[in-house]
């Protein structure tokens, strides 16, 4: 577990590493572009996304579920490989006709011409994400988790940074901005390629391809697909409809405020991606103790992370939107509200690869089946009555549900909960630190953005020192006395 732990902060330390390099990407951008070209941008990645979703056809959970069955046998790995590769480009040429008969509807209802002008690029990040997204799971399934972090979510990132800056500087057409995107998708994807080399392959063999196995794999992908499908709704459906029901230009507010999330996120998503391999071994052994010993471990270290970077949303979000630009101050409120709902979805820990990689497996597309009809139902009402706030509390209490859901789940059907003292301890810690950060803002008065750093630091220290030393919490005192050791080492 100690191993989980190690490689579950590499991967954090790592994605924060891009997330940095995406911030500032996404100040340049908001300075390079309008409103209205940063709608645009935002609503094409999200047809993108959508459809990414379709044509992964439930393959990324296949890939981890199902790849150690064939870790004895390299040709029969090469082959299962491929095969999950021509699932991929057969889904995708039929996302790609599909799209092309949707898109005058879809141009009717959102009637820009910016929008009009770009959308046939939507056509090439579907093949783009494709190609990248299948490679990066190859590499958590080999439990190479660092390689695809690196690649698929720094490097990317770093890339991208210097295109905007590239862009803000020689103040060059928003139109080359599409060719710029979709160009470092496809050198991204060849040097995924270029790194391949280390994961053993051979000539294949497709001996596995039998109608038992066959029938088993794809109603599992069939399943997890729709799941798939349902969460990529749930997370682009308040996009879609702030376009719909309001402007391009809204959206752009939207997704500026909401991006900044990533950094939540991505502490969930670190940890998750060394937790969901060894969770689908387990349960291939059948390894109950094991699962448990997974779900509790790394929960509170999580929290302990989410709940500073939460505090700091409140405490800095305004003067951050602000900097980037006085169009995006009123995205305040969004950041907030969706910021929360991810803090729920770091709170209930791995249950959702507990469900997936189970027999159970089926709840997942069933909960989120219920979940879609809440999303578009609260946006529905929602987004009329507050705006772009109304669309932010849609997708937070979507999720937040849905994640209670997995959590209950879990506990009724395996008997597992990630909970413990030390959880309890935590969120005192949380609201201890939020009472403190609230009556000691009120006499720093933040005049400049560079402010917020030195500021950060200072709180993160406190709070590190508050939880050690008032709640006395075990996660953190084993992680600080462990980075002692190695620095007097």
């Amino acid at each position: 577990m100690q191993k989980l732990k190690k490689h579950g902060i590499i991967n954090i330390t790592i994605l924060y590493g891009g997330i940095f390099a995406g911030f500032v990407n996404t100040i340049l951008k908001a300075k390079t572009f309008t409103p209205e070209e940063i709608g645009v941008l935002s609503i094409i990645f999200t047809f993108a996304s959508v459809a990414g979703h379709f044509i992964r056809f439930g393959t990324p959970a296949g890939l981890i579920k199902y790849y150690f069955n064939f870790k004895e046998s390299i040709e029969q790995k090469t082959g299962f490989v491929l095969f999950n590769l021509f699932i991929n480009i057969t889904i995708c040429i039929i996302a790609c006709i599909i799209f092309l008969l949707i898109q005058p509807w879809l141009l009717d209802k959102y009637s820009n011409l910016l929008l009009k002008r770009y959308i046939n690029f939507t056509f090439l990040f579907f093949v783009g994400n494709m190609l990248n997204n299948f490679f990066k799971e190859i590499f958590i399934a080999e439990k190479k988790t660092i390689h695809s972090t690196l690649i698929g979510d720094v490097l990317i990132r770093i890339l991208r940074l210097g295109g905007i800056l590239f862009f803000y500087i020689q103040d060059i057409a928003f139109s080359y901005y599409f060719l710029f995107e979709v160009a470092i998708l496809f050198i991204l994807s060849f040097w995924f390629l270029v790194i391949i080399k280390q994961i053993k392959l051979a000539l294949p063999v497709f001996n596995f391809a039998k109608p038992g196995f066959l029938s088993e794999y794809f109603a599992y992908l069939l399943f997890m697909f729709f799941a798939n499908v349902a969460t990529i709704l749930i997370n682009s459906i308040d996009k879609l409809m702030i376009g719909a029901y309001i402007s391009v230009e809204a959206v752009g507010v939207y997704t500026r405020a909401s991006v900044f999330v990533v950094f939540l996120r991505s502490i969930g998503k670190g940890f998750a991606k060394i937790g969901q391999p060894l969770i689908s071994e387990y349960w291939r052994t059948n390894d109950k103790a094991g699962i448990e010993k997974v779900y509790k471990e790394n929960l509170n270290l999580q929290l302990f992370l989410g709940i500073f970077v939460f505090l700091c949303f409140v405490a800095f979000g305004q003067e951050v939107l602000r900097f980037i630009g006085k169009d995006y101050a009123g995205g305040y409120f969004v950041l907030v509200i969706i910021a929360f709902g991810e803090l729920i979805n770091i709170g209930t820990g791995l249950c959702g690869a507990i469900i997936n990689y189970s027999s159970k497996y089926k709840f997942e597309l069933y909960s989120k089946i219920f979940l879609i009809i809440v999303a578009v139902s609260t946006n529905i009402i929602f987004i009329p009555m507050w705006g772009i706030e109304g669309g932010a509390f849609a997708t937070a209490l979507s999720l937040g549900l849905y994640n209670v859901m997995k959590l209950l789940f879990v506990r009724i059907q395996f008997s597992l909960h990630p909970y413990n003292v030390e959880t309890l301890k935590l969120l005192g810690l949380g609201t201890v630190s939020a009472v403190l950060m609230y009556f000691s803002l009120n006499y720093i008065e933040i005049d400049s953005i560079i402010m917020v750093i030195p500021i950060t630091l200072i709180f993160f220290s406190l709070y590190l020192v508050i939880s050690i030393i008032l709640f006395r919490i075990k996660i953190v005192k084993s992680a600080v006395k462990s980075l002692k050791g190695k620095l007097i080492r």
